[in-house]
């Protein structure tokens, strides 16, 4: 598809497991055999039962006919094929049966080989084709050759009786050359010392036209001329009678006509006759006799004027008259066939001083017919054999579908199906389905039905030791069921469940802690008692880690905390009795230290020592402000107090201070929350009484300089 529109591919068609099978042309052809084949290329996805090749003498023959069976499977395969008539063209075709059906190859004709004929001999042409055994060679390769029926476009046409055998060069056009030859069927003349041939002609002669009358002792190898014609011939028809003594005696004689000429008339010939002396004769018709299946008789005409015996090949079902004398009948008696496959009988004829004939009896085959009992063996869990009885009349063939059961490939007529199983390791019933084909009839089924084993199940190692840091670890399980995991512990996670044989994978988190740790885990079958297996995983190292290393305060009582980071069991421990902490703790937590009010106007410290069994020990400070009393001064003189305050307090100016001071109030942010300006004043009274506790600072801006005080609210 594209912006000029849609183009198709090609419509083909295909059968959904159809199997594929080429046809080999038939080789070594005899007067009643042949041999030929095919070759398997595609099963189509089902095992092929049944291979042959089947054949006929109307075009695409089926297994339903003459056929014959050559094995199972897929690849080349050679079959035989008998009771065949001499100088009859067959259409052959192979095939391929599998579980969908039955598949043929290309349609391949064929033509069995002519027979020796003796004397006497005759041809009428009374047919549109060329007759039986008859051939023709075509030396200019163009196609015009000797034609059979009669001539109407000229004047005169030949006066012969009825339908016969002409070169009508006149017909093929101007310019055009013929040169044919018209060749009898080899001729056994071993026994004749005299030969005479005739037949009736009308050559039609033109612009050097010619027909010649040739014989061959040696099957058409080499040529010795009778007679040649190139005038027209004086009477219409002229008859031509001449013997030909030359060819007795000999056991490979053939006959020729041969006509040459360019946009000549034509020449036909009628009633050829070959006749002879000094031997017996002997004939026997027709050369085959097809029979159906039941019993019956057929009749063979013999022809000759001396004594005669006829013999069977196939006593065991085909018996004929044993002798006579002169003319007569041979009465072929035959059994009933009551198989599939046709069958042949060849009768040979004798007469002293006259060549053996042989001619044939064929029968055929009657439908092919197949039952196979019991429809189902049911077979217990360890392993053995059973058996399916077969009825039938013909080859047949036998696959399973499971490997486990394997059975007889394939028998002929009545017999038995031998299935050998092997032991059902798995509770689960299984069936195997056997499929027995005979050519030419739909597949049947039957099957074998194992019951399954007890229950069992098996799990291996007991336990698995495994390492802090997450990871997995395997179970192998050995089982013939369905199996279910579960854990007892939510840091480990198995495979929740199997069939049959299998591992169980056990994926486990880190063991943060410095214990081990131990998951169970619990494999279940129905009917069988549980298996606990075990992951034991070793704990990891103890770590501690405290921070911040140390907290500031003011000399006010409080508390305040540390951070404890670990994975084990710690305890802390003040060394100075005005700061207590949290005495211990587990894992991740948190140290409280009290402290009480630093009343010393000294700073102080106090020591905090954490410990874990097998680290070294971590101490961490809480640093306390010294108190702050209200006799502390600053640069300048200037006093305030009292301070520490409730929030009401006094600047105290040094003696001789004049003019305006400018006081600032700030908090430890630096946030202003009082400012005023003071003059004239020996103290002034300042009041932060909404003031909430803590440290701030005081500025007193005197105009020359900048004087810092520190003052202490406590409510």
């Amino acid at each position: 598809m594209n912006t000029d529109g849609t183009v198709n591919g090609a419509d083909m068609t295909f059968t959904p497991g159809a199997a594929m099978v080429t046809t080999t042309a038939a080789s070594a052809i005899t007067l009643t055999t042949a041999t030929a084949g095919g070759n398997v290329t595609s099963d189509g996805g089902s095992s092929v039962t049944a291979r042959g090749v089947c054949w006929s003498t109307t075009a695409n023959p089926t297994i339903a006919g003459s056929h014959t069976t050559n094995g199972t499977g897929t690849g080349v395969f050679t079959s035989s094929l008998t009771g065949l008539v001499s100088n009859t063209t067959y259409h052959l075709r192979a095939y391929a049966t599998n579980s969908a059906g039955t598949y043929y190859g290309a349609d391949v004709p064929f033509t069995t080989l002519c027979g020796i004929y003796s004397l006497p001999f005759s041809e009428s042409f009374s047919g549109t084709t060329i007759p039986g055994c008859w051939s023709q060679v075509d030396h200019q390769a163009n196609g015009f050759i000797w034609q059979f029926g009669t001539i109407t476009s000229q004047s005169p046409n030949p006066v012969l009786t009825g339908n016969y055998a002409y070169l009508d060069s006149d017909a093929y056009g101007s310019g055009n050359t013929e040169n044919a030859d018209l060749v009898t069927p080899t001729l056994d003349l071993t026994a004749f010392s005299a030969v005479v041939l005739q037949f009736n002609h009308y050559f039609k002669s033109y612009s050097g036209s010619s027909g010649t009358v040739s014989y061959s002792i040696d099957g058409g190898t080499t040529w010795t001329q009778i007679q040649q014609f190139t005038t027209t011939s004086a009477t219409n028809p002229l008859a031509f009678s001449q013997n030909v003594n030359a060819t007795a005696g000999h056991s490979a004689v053939k006959f020729r006509w041969n006509y040459t000429g360019t946009f000549g008339y034509s020449w036909a010939i009628d009633d050829v006759q070959i006749t002879g002396t000094g031997g017996v004769a002997l004939a026997v018709t027709p050369p085959n006799q097809n029979v159906t299946p039941p019993a019956g008789t057929t009749p063979f005409t013999v022809t000759t004027p001396a004594s005669w015996t006829a013999v069977s090949n196939a006593t065991a079902w085909c018996t004929v008259t044993p002798s006579g004398t002169g003319n007569g009948t041979i009465t072929a008696t035959y059994q009933q066939n009551t198989t599939a496959t046709p069958r042949v009988a060849t009768i040979t004829v004798s007469a002293s001083g006259a060549p053996t004939q042989t001619v044939t009896v064929t029968q055929s085959g009657v439908a092919p017919t197949l039952a196979v009992t019991p429809p189902n063996q049911n077979v217990p869990a360890p392993m053995g054999t059973t058996t399916f009885t077969v009825a039938s009349n013909s080859d047949w063939a036998v696959i399973s579908d499971a490997s486990w059961c394997v059975v007889t490939a394939a028998g002929t007529g009545n017999g038995t199906i031998t299935a050998n199983y092997a032991e059902n390791t798995s509770v689960a019933t299984r069936i195997a389905n056997i499929t027995v084909t005979v050519s030419g009839l739909g597949p049947q089924v039957v099957t074998v039905t194992q019951s399954g084993g007890a229950p069992t199940i098996a799990v291996s190692p007991p336990n698995q030791n495994v390492n802090a840091p997450a990871g997995s670890t395997n179970f192998t399980v050995t089982s013939n069921a369905n199996w279910n995991v579960t854990s007892d512990a939510n840091w480990c996670t198995p495979t929740a469940s199997g069939f049959g044989n299998g591992n169980i994978a056990a994926n486990f988190t880190e063991n943060t802690a410095i214990t081990a740790r131990v998951a169970n885990l619990t494999v279940t079958v129905t009917g069988v008692t549980p298996i606990i297996v075990t992951v034991t995983q070793s704990g990891t190292g103890p770590f501690l880690g405290v921070a911040p290393p140390n907290q500031n305060v003011n000399y006010v009582s409080g508390s305040t905390n540390f951070t404890v980071t670990s994975n084990a069991t710690w305890t802390a421990l003040s060394n100075m009795s005005w700061c207590t902490v949290t005495p211990s703790g587990s894992g991740n937590g948190s140290i409280i230290a009290d402290y009480t009010e630093n009343v010393a106007t000294s700073p102080r410290v106090a020591n905090i020592q954490v410990t874990v069994s097998g680290l070294p020990v971590q101490t961490v400070t809480v640093s306390q402000d010294g108190y702050v009393g209200m006799n502390e001064q600053s640069a300048g003189e200037f006093r305030i107090y009292p301070n520490p305050t409730k929030g009401i307090f006094r600047i105290v100016p040094p003696q001789g201070q004049t003019g305006v001071l400018n006081v600032a109030v700030c908090d430890m942010n630096g946030q202003v929350i009082l400012k005023k300006s003071l003059n004239g004043e020996k103290e002034y009274f300042l009041d932060l009484s909404n003031t909430a506790e803590g440290c701030y600072q005081v500025m007193i801006n005197t105009g020359t300089e900048v004087i810092m005080k520190k003052l202490v609210i406590i409510k």
